[in-house]
This record gives structure tokens, C-alpha cells and sequence, in this order.
């Protein structure tokens, strides 16, 4: 007998989990705005100089060292940027489209 109850209640909860749950992605969504909102934020640094580093996204999005330089190498892959230089203290980048101010 109460394991049938046991099964009814569960079932009930998974329906409603499954009702009240987010639809269409939500979380992966906003991750997305997020992350494009972050490079907008990255692009408008150009705006007040012409060159910027790794430590300026770092400073300006509060950010590890390698998640500045995966922004960076994103808006290099999309062509918003361009890398100077190879390695090191020596690395910037600079717009390869105008800013708007």
C-alpha cells in the first residue's frame, strides 16, 4: 500500500518539476548575453585608447587571467581585433574596426 503512495508522490513531483521548470534554455541563454555584453564592454575600451592589453580586460571585467585572454581570442576569431605581437608583456591589441564614441 505505501509503496503506491511512494510512487504517486514522486510521479507528482516529477510532473510538476518538469511543468515549472524553465523552458528554451534559459541558463545557456543568459551565458550568451552575458558573454557578449563582456565583449562589448572589452571593445569600448578603444574608444579612449587606441591599444589595450590582457590586464586592461582584466581590470575592466574583474576576470582571471585566462578568462580575459578567451575573450580575447574570441573577438580575434570574429575579426573585431587584431593581436600584435607573439607572447608575453609584449602582447596588445588593437581595434580592426572603428569604435563609436
Amino acid at each position: 500500500m505505501y509503496f503506491f503512495l511512494y510512487i504517486l508522490i514522486a510521479a507528482l513531483g516529477i510532473g510538476l518539476g518538469m511543468y515549472l521548470a524553465p523552458k528554451g534554455g534559459t541558463f545557456l541563454n543568459t551565458q550568451s548575453l552575458t558573454k557578449n555584453k563582456r565583449k562589448r564592454q572589452i571593445l569600448t575600451l578603444f574608444i579612449d585608447q587606441e591599444e589595450i592589453t590582457n590586464n586592461d580586460v582584466e581590470s575592466l571585467l574583474k576576470v582571471s587571467d585566462a578568462t580575459a585572454t578567451r575573450y580575447l581570442d574570441e573577438l580575434e576569431k570574429e575579426g573585431r581585433i587584431q593581436q600584435i605581437g607573439t607572447k608575453g608583456r609584449s602582447v596588445y591589441y588593437v581595434a580592426t574596426e572603428p569604435q563609436n564614441s
